[in-house]
């Protein structure tokens, strides 16, 4: 018989197959998934630590909040269809992921070698935002990025809102699109990348070419700490 855990627990929690966790509301300190096959808390809205999905299928319908981190390692697949918030980081993995209500990471966003990002409602990311080998990274409401957007070896870049970015960008050779960027707040790397950044007036460091098949900068005003 399954032990049924409480509907509050204030510590951390190892998810054990031969645990009842149906009702299971709030957990105070972190989640490990480890390696179990799949991990369902049907009825779990907030936890004040972090997630960490090992190789697990996880869904949790009723999540919303993630005080700390969100990390998705190797799982196969990671549903968590109401939660809006992280406070810490976001590490995509391996995995498919898919939040469709999510607006905030308080820390980084690193989607390393995931099959797939979907984040549609995205609006802020706190810390960096590093692309990985990604094959495609589409975050079409985000408007703010706190640290530096590195594009790495990702196929395709497209951040259509996006208006600040506090650090540096580095394109790689990803194809980018940030047409409403105005704002780099460190130095602007284009690796080997074709890049257009029709809107872009502010650039707090260097400019630097490398091998870039194509640079359009046309409203770039300020000027640069180090030339092309």
């Amino acid at each position: 018989m399954s032990k049924k855990m409480a509907k509050i627990i204030k510590g951390n929690v190892v998810y054990n197959d031969s645990c009842d966790y149906s009702l299971v509301q709030e957990i105070g300190g972190s989640l490990y998934c480890g390696s179990a096959k799949e991990v369902s808390l049907p009825k779990l809205t907030t936890i004040g630590g972090s997630l960490y999905c090992g190789s697990a299928k996880v869904s949790l319908p009723k999540l919303t909040t993630i005080g700390g981190s969100l990390c998705c390692g190797s799982a196969k697949e990671v549903s968590l269809p109401k939660l809006t918030t992280i406070g810490g980081y976001l590490y995509c993995g391996f995995a498919k992921v898919s939040l469709p209500k999510l607006t905030t990471i308080g820390g980084y966003l690193c989607c390393g070698s995931a099959k797939e990002v979907s984040l549609p409602k995205l609006t802020t990311i706190g810390g960096y935002l590093c692309c990985g080998s990604a094959k495609e990274v589409s975050l079409p409401k985000l408007t703010t990025i706190g640290g530096y957007l590195y594009c790495g070896s990702a196929k395709e870049v497209s951040l259509p809102n996006l208006t600040t970015l506090g650090g540096y960008l580095y394109c790689g050779s990803a194809k980018v699109s940030l047409p409403k960027l105005t704002t780099i707040g460190g130095y602007l790397d284009c690796g080997s990348a074709k890049v257009s950044l029709p809107n872009l007036t502010t650039l707090g460091g260097y400019l630097y070419c490398g091998s870039a098949k194509e640079v359009s900068l046309p409203k770039l005003t300020t000027k640069l700490e180090r030339g092309l």
